[in-house]
């Protein structure tokens, strides 16, 4: 995957993508990748992300619905259509950097507002999680996942 936009100088620094369609929370995320020693960059739908994410990226965090809370038009599971693509492109010797990835999202608990599509949300999380990634309820916050990714450096 070509970076043009990354200058030769950054070659060197570590990068972390945050797809998310909701801007505050795409903030939320950025901030806690860059205070991890992270240079932080963004994506608001996945033609985006796909268009944009760089090949040396580290940590990848990725919401689940990107239908920006407009739940008339249906559930928009772009972000593990995303995570599918980044997995086939891992097997294809892409992101060779890529050491943690995790999916972000809400109503993962079976007695939330959601509940309705609690099972379709507890499939897709049984098969990100086969794919060796993690996921990470929004309820748990940006505490939830500075412990996920602080484990991961750890490991690194």
């Amino acid at each position: 995957m070509t970076e043009p936009y990354l200058e030769a100088s950054q070659k060197g620094v570590k990068y972390g993508f945050v797809l998310d369609d909701n801007p505050a929370r795409q903030l939320e995320v950025s901030k806690l990748l860059e205070d991890m020693g992270y240079r932080s960059l963004t994506a608001s739908s996945l033609e985006e992300a796909l268009h944009k994410i760089p090949d040396s990226v580290e940590v990848i965090v990725s919401d689940l619905d990107l239908s920006n809370g407009n739940f008339l038009s249906g559930m928009q599971f772009d972000g593990y259509r995303f995570l599918k693509n980044i997995r086939k492109k891992q097997e294809e010797g892409n992101y060779p950097n890529l050491k943690e990835v995790i999916l972000y999202s809400t109503f993962f608990n079976r007695w939330s507002v959601g509940n309705l599509i609690y099972p379709v949300k507890t499939g897709i999380r049984k098969r990100v999680e086969g794919m060796g990634y993690h996921v990470v309820p929004k309820e748990k916050g940006p505490d939830g996942l500075a412990e996920i990714l602080k484990n991961s450096q750890e490991i690194m």
